[in-house]
């Protein structure tokens, strides 16, 4: 897969691609119940969102394996969607967490790729990144699998070196921004960091991270579109928010992705 700098308007899919949603009910500290989880996708709908990925933590343990699980809720949640006339295509999917056992999670069956395909959503710890983060990176990339990060911008050692997120994606590494960081809903560090990663080319896709229907962890795409197009432009925006999320639930390059080079200066930064 080579790096390009050429990116357009996808002709695939009209609306937004939100690949990291914690949509599905009852499952982790998501949608509470399916009520929620519909009017979530209400929400998605009103912002422009065609497709969403369903992301939740982890699964209660059941006589089906996971992949099941994931496939019966969705179809329940699209079933109720439908009947209230909402048509938003859910995928599977799952937020993994980046531990000594990523590997093994990810050969056993027990975590779930985007849409089933070969990337998946990782993430790193919060307040610390260990040796393994990498080690266990580099490890699934040698079995096929693309890491997407989940919000590097909030974890804090990131925070303060920007340049580990830069030497992720010199690995092949692709990074996601919540919309929340962008809108300071994580407070300033995360503000700050993602303004920075994101004017620094080191932002791949975008996605709202969203946890319920109200507050402030909504799937709210449309918002997070406008504030990137405000930080950057509407070509780039279009890129995070529909056609690079869309190249990976498609199990394709992404055609924005930047060459990654030493950093440059940033007014006000």
């Amino acid at each position: 897969m080579t790096l390009n700098n050429h990116f357009g308007n996808s002709h695939h899919a009209a609306g937004f691609v939100d690949i990291h949603c914690h949509i599905l009910p009852g499952i982790d500290d998501g949608a509470r119940d399916r009520a929620e989880a519909v009017e979530m996708v209400r929400i998605a709908h009103e912002q422009n969102t065609s497709t969403i990925v369903t992301t939740p933590h982890n699964f209660p343990r059941s006589a089906e394996t996971v992949l099941q699980e994931s496939r019966r809720r969705i179809d329940q949640l699209t079933r109720a969607a439908g009947e209230q006339g909402l048509h938003v295509a859910l995928l599977s999917g799952q937020e993994i967490r980046i531990t000594n056992g990523f590997r093994h999670q990810l050969e056993t069956g027990n975590g779930v790729t985007i849409n089933e395909n070969r990337y998946v959503l990782a993430e790193p710890p919060f307040n610390s990144f260990p040796e393994y983060v990498e080690e266990q990176l580099a490890e699934i990339m040698a079995l096929g699998y693309r890491p997407v990060i989940a919000h590097p911008e909030r974890n804090t050692i990131i925070q303060r070196d920007p340049d580990i997120a830069r030497r992720l994606i010199s690995m092949g590494a692709l990074m996601q921004i919540n919309t929340g960081s962008l809108l300071n809903h994580y407070g300033p560090g995360c503000l700050e960091a993602g303004e920075y990663l994101l004017q620094q080319e080191l932002i791949h896709v975008m996605a709202t991270d969203a946890h319920g229907a109200t507050g402030s962890r909504v799937p709210n795409m449309q918002v997070g579109f406008d504030r990137v197009a405000e930080l950057t432009d509407e070509r780039r925006a279009w890129a995070l928010a529909r056609d690079n999320p869309l190249a990976i639930t498609e199990e394709r390059e992404v055609p924005y992705r930047p060459t990654v080079g030493a950093p440059v200066a940033v007014p006000g930064v």
